[in-house]
């Protein structure tokens, strides 16, 4: 045998070998892809599952109220219903300290002043969705309370 069969079937040997690992490496990372997909996916349905449920919750407790319209509440409002919030310890520890922080950033806002009538009644306890809708605060229970005014924290840290 020629050293240019040798080569030929050398080559044609490595080729061989080769080809089925590189189908398997394929193969693999097609399977971590599909895994990497899954659980992105599966984590994405889990929470907007645990907001919607917690939504719902919290709206049978609010006497109708449709949280999901919380998204088109004003600024003005959150920050006094956040003020709320504060003045009847509805959040506490970490919550709490993020709570005042985010409401001084806020009322340094030109928009977000005592005299809004909107900021106003927010402090009263009364939350307006910007839908029409409003509810006061103190008509809720303790619990009900303290879940809205995570809820409201973190809508008026959108605004930041």
């Amino acid at each position: 045998m020629t050293i240019s069969s040798r080569i030929r079937i050398a080559v044609v040997a490595a080729l061989a070998v080769s080809a089925p690992a590189a189908a398997h490496a394929q193969l693999l990372g097609n399977m971590i892809q599909s895994a990497t997909q899954g659980a992105t996916s599966g984590a994405m349905n889990s929470l907007t599952n645990s907001t919607s449920g917690l939504t719902s919750g919290l709206s049978g407790l609010t006497n109708g109220l449709n949280l999901s319209s919380l998204a088109s509440a004003n600024s003005g409002n959150v920050s006094g219903v956040l003020n709320y919030c504060i003045q009847n310890n509805m959040l506490s520890g970490a919550q709490g300290n993020t709570a005042t922080s985010t409401l001084g950033s806020l009322t340094q806002q030109s928009q977000i002043s005592p005299s809004n009538q909107s900021y106003v009644l927010g402090q009263q306890g009364i939350l307006q969705t910007g839908t029409g809708n409003q509810v006061s605060l103190s008509s809720l229970d303790q619990s009900a309370r303290q879940r809205l005014c995570s809820l409201i924290l973190n809508k008026a840290q959108s605004f930041l």
